[in-house]
């Protein structure tokens, strides 16, 4: 295979390898003399794998090497003959060559003006879409385009199934299960349609079983993590230029030890910057804007002499801390994100200051409602029915809430603080919540749920530690696709549409 950006080997396996001697690979080369690759060895312990999908890249070498790309299935015996070996089926080879619409998208930065704002020309509006195939590619694009996104926050997923970057040089490299084919469908569609990506790098990039909330993270993983970091800003050099280190490090399902998170921010920003000094690093979008995010942020800074970074994120919905008198739940933007003076955001920029920080450029990754209101399913599971809204009152506080966000947050007069916010999310799901355990610890956001980690992809089941399968309708659109009030009003931001049509009109 000549001249190629990457390579994608696919194949149907069956494996048992037990008897000493025997090895099984498939391996790369681009002289046909030395190759490396994925190998399996047989030991005492019998290894069976039954058959299995397996599609393993390696744009690394096809990058790097103009002429040819050998590929080589490799079997050796120990002639013991005790095992069934390896057996092969449905083999094919793919090449993958980036098209010139996605040659400069790392560079896009599409921005709205909003009057009133503070260097308004620098401000853009985003969405949280999900990588998961959850409708056909054209349409999601479609729908991107009619909504007026301007840039989608993607998160990179490992694939369950045995899917395998490998970097080259390393005899035991890394391997991560990115499935670049889908990435590289719908990355390249989102550039073609002028739409810039904001990558998303956590927990569910690696898909090890060694990470666990709230625990210290190992050596071995944070070098897993930048080792992956770094090969994904390789491959995306050109048409992805910005990367988001974890999402919501101080929820507690990603929760990262701040005496953890400020080293691995580090360690892969300055990875990210190695391999591309343009990219932004964007800080974990913390879960809240609330006193416990503002906490958590103070710990991360005073673990370490150095912190590292463009961007600073986070995600200001609403908060079980920020209440009426009467104890009810502040849901509306003017309310809630006046809780303090003069926004619930002037206290991260205090800290942020504090620590040689000032000025730095916020983006809100997150921010959403959940129009369940009156929804059976999400009504009668304690942990979130207070912050239940309509859809017509979804569709108001998005753009009272980008109006905030945007006008009332300058670091001056003339410097704006919040320039991006990345609506959650594209279309209405479901969600897995334990209802009783979140009630228990009387709601606390910070310790029970998070709009993020909680969306369940199409098709899946809730785990037994949180079995409750709750509406999660945060979308712009509802689960068939059909535009929400909010759809309207996210696309006309800044403009205000004076009627929902599509509602209106259906019959």
């Amino acid at each position: 295979m000549v001249g190629i950006d990457n390579v994608l080997v696919e194949f149907k396996m069956w494996l048992q390898l037990y008897d000493p001697g025997d090895t099984f690979g498939v391996l790369f080369s681009s002289d046909g003399l030395n190759y490396r690759g994925l190998q399996w060895s047989g030991s005492n312990n019998i290894v069976t794998i039954d058959w299995s999908t397996y599609r393993i890249y390696y744009p690394e070498l096809a990058k790097a090497n103009p002429g040819t790309v050998y590929i080589m299935w490799s079997f050796q015996s120990g002639a013991y003959g005790q095992a069934g070996g390896p057996w092969l089926d449905d083999l094919s080879i793919h090449r993958y060559d980036m098209p010139t619409t996605s040659a400069n998208c790392e560079n896009l930065d599409p921005r709205v003006v909003v009057p009133g704002v503070p260097g308004s020309s620098m401000v853009s509006k985003g969405l949280n879409l999900p990588p998961f195939a959850e409708d056909d590619l054209t349409g999601r694009l479609t729908r991107m385009q009619q909504s007026n996104t301007g840039w989608v926050r993607l998160e990179f997923i490992a694939a369950a199934e045995p899917r395998a970057v490998t970097p080259p040089g390393d005899p035991t490299p890394h391997f991560s299960r990115i499935d670049l084919k889908s990435y590289d469908e719908l990355v390249d569609g989102l550039c073609a349609k002028g739409i810039a990506v904001l990558g998303l790098l956590d927990q569910q990039t690696l898909n090890r079983s060694d990470w666990q909330p709230n625990q210290p993270l190992s050596d071995d993983y944070r070098d897993h993590f930048t080792d992956v970091a770094a090969l994904l800003s390789r491959y995306y050099d050109t048409r992805i230029g910005a990367w988001e280190v974890w999402n919501e490090p101080d929820f507690s399902g990603s929760r990262v030890p701040p005496a953890y998170y400020a080293p691995l921010l580090r360690a892969t920003a300055e990875r990210l910057w190695a391999e591309d000094a343009g990219d932004r690093v964007v800080f974990g979008g913390l879960g809240s804007a609330d006193p416990l995010a503002r906490d958590y942020l103070i710990q991360v800074y005073d673990s370490t002499t150095s912190l590292a970074y463009d961007v600073f994120a986070l995600h200001p919905y609403p908060s079980t801390l920020y209440r009426y008198w009467d104890g009810r739940l502040m849901v509306t933007p003017q309310d809630y994100m006046h809780y303090e003076n003069p926004t619930i955001i002037r206290k991260f920029q205090d800290e942020l200051a504090a620590n040689g920080h000032a000025y730095k450029t916020i983006w809100a990754t997150e921010l959403g409602w959940n129009s369940a209101a009156g929804s059976p399913p999400a009504q009668n599971c304690a942990a979130i029915n207070e912050a239940l809204v309509t859809r017509w009152a979804q569709a108001s506080y998005l753009t009272k809430s980008f109006d905030i966000l945007f006008k009332e947050t300058g670091w001056t007069s003339h410097l704006p603080g919040v320039i991006k916010i990345f609506w959650y999310q594209y279309r209405d799901t479901g969600a897995c919540i334990n209802c009783a355990a979140a009630a228990a610890a009387s709601g606390a956001q910070a310790f029970a749920w998070s709009p993020a980690w909680n969306a369940l992809a199409p098709g899946a089941t809730c785990p037994p530690e949180r079995p409750n399968l709750v509406d999660w309708w945060f979308g712009l659109y509802q689960g068939d696709f059909v535009p929400k009030p909010a759809q309207a009003a996210f696309g006309c931001y800044p403009r205000t549409c004076s009627a929902y049509l599509p509602l209106l009109l259906r019959p």
